[in-house]
């Protein structure tokens, strides 16, 4: 990998990963690597400014923080082919995010990154646009939304909790009507968040599929569904004219939808790339470790295993 560009992402107003974004930077520019650095959190975006002020190709994009500054880092960057190092500096369950300990001392990272030495690892994402009136109508007047964990549509009233109906076609066939607190659709990265929370299921990330999960339906018959990743998934706000919902993707505000309209959802055209640097990285062993499943607190000899 060359470095002469690259992105350095840090988790907005934590200390302890702006100093390390900072020496970091300090590192690769001595180096004559360009860094372009700056905050990510919910009121500071420094991506859009990043991309439009690169002058040559952007190598890397380093983050420092939690699963949130990755998503959004992958919202922004993933399009634009542009793969990502995580590290989890002050975050939480650091699904997304490589320890810190396999990423120190940092000298020896960027001589792996520089010979290759670290694997690739590709996850699909989600894109989302609005349109106004019948199916046929594939003219985008909203986004497009991208995705990396899911695109949520849940009702948008500030003085009451009321109810939401959506229509879901997939490639053209009606599938349901769901009546309830709103509708989850995520892909395999995002099963583990939102999606297992509302008892939606747990998909591989080095799947390609797309997990449909209701949330809080008002119809026991309203079950969560797993489709091919190349469907067509368009959804309806249904109800009464002055009542809207909100398009959320990976927690951020997306957009207002109101009747009339419809959100389109289909796999988007690049998947993000997780550089790698854990030389025994497991998918398993970070459910167990994550969710504190009981392969992880709970011992028992297995003899008949060996």
């Amino acid at each position: 990998m060359q470095l002469d560009q690259v992105i350095i992402a840090f988790k907005a107003g934590d200390p302890r990963s702006q100093a390390i974004a900072q020496d970091c930077a300090r590192q690769l520019e001595a180096s004559g690597t360009h860094v372009l650095l700056g905050p990510s959190g919910p009121k500071d975006n420094p991506f859009p400014v990043f991309l439009a002020s690169a002058t040559r190709p952007i190598d890397l994009a380093l983050v420092f923080g939690g699963d949130g500054t990755v998503l959004a880092t992958a919202r922004h960057v993933s399009q634009e082919g542009i793969p990502i190092l995580a590290v989890n500096i002050g975050g939480h369950l650091g699904f997304l995010t490589q320890p810190a300990d396999s990423f120190m001392p940092t000298e020896v990272t960027w001589e792996r990154l520089r010979n290759d030495q670290y694997a690739v690892e590709q996850r699909m994402m989600l894109a989302a646009g609005l349109y106004e009136g019948s199916r046929e109508n594939r003219d985008l007047c909203g986004g497009p939304y991208f995705a990396l964990n899911d695109l949520c549509l849940k009702p948008a009233t500030p003085d009451r909790m009321p109810v939401c109906v959506l229509e879901m076609e997939v490639d053209g066939e009606i599938v349901d009507q769901y009546r309830g607190d709103g509708l989850i659709v995520s892909t395999p990265t995002g099963s583990t968040c939102y999606t297992a929370a509302a008892s939606g299921p747990i998909v591989h990330p080095g799947m390609e599929a797309i997990a449909i999960t209701p949330i809080c339906a008002m119809s026991l018959s309203s079950r969560p569904i797993v489709i091919p990743p190349r469907s067509r998934i368009s959804l309806w706000p249904l109800g009464e004219a002055e009542r809207n919902i909100k398009l959320w993707t990976d927690g951020a505000f997306g957009t207002s939808v109101w009747p009339g309209q419809r959100i389109d959802i289909v796999m988007a055209d690049q998947p993000a790339q997780f550089i790698i640097l854990q030389e025994n990285y497991s998918f398993y062993r970070t459910l167990r470790e994550k969710l504190q499943w009981a392969g992880t607190i709970v011992h028992f000899n297995n003899n008949h295993r060996n």
